[in-house]
């Protein structure tokens, strides 16, 4: 199964490649709030605050401090701590986090009607993933790209 993940205020960009990767991310809230549904929805809660991680960490939420800045590092971090797999093909919709149904080669969200198809933005996609198998490194020390 799957994880489920909330991401605080400061990883929106994160939160909306979660949800391209297949990924159930909510977004947002106070920081009591993300800690609540963290442990209520049996979420990873994800952000770059000491305190909250500390906080969530304290009474048992799990809770995971994103170190890098950067999308490709913030994705490689959680590649190389087996938390995602970017090689899925599934995907929800990035702005709402519904689930997308494929069909006349377009993705269509179920909860929102946003609808996405390959376009231009496709190879920049496939490029930060490229890099993020790059900089990667699983348990082992190697990195993704090299793994297998």
């Amino acid at each position: 199964m799957k994880p489920k993940f909330i991401a605080d205020e400061m990883l929106g960009k994160l939160a909306r490649w979660l949800r391209l990767l297949g990924y159930d991310t909510e977004y947002g809230g106070d920081d009591s709030e993300i800690i609540s549904r963290g442990l209520n929805d049996d979420r990873i809660i994800l952000s770059r605050d000491k305190e909250l991680i500390r906080r969530a960490s304290s009474i048992g939420a799990r809770a995971l401090l994103v170190s890098n800045e950067k999308i490709e590092g913030q994705l490689a971090q959680l590649l190389s701590e087996n938390l995602i797999d970017i090689e899925s093909g599934e995907s929800r919709c990035p702005m709402c986090n519904g689930e997308v149904k494929y069909s006349n080669g377009i993705w269509v969200c179920i909860k929102c009607g946003k609808k996405y198809w390959i376009g231009r933005h496709w190879k920049s996609i496939r490029e930060v993933l490229r890099r993020v198998r790059s900089i990667a490194r699983p348990r082992d020390g190697r990195n993704f790209s090299q793994a297998g």
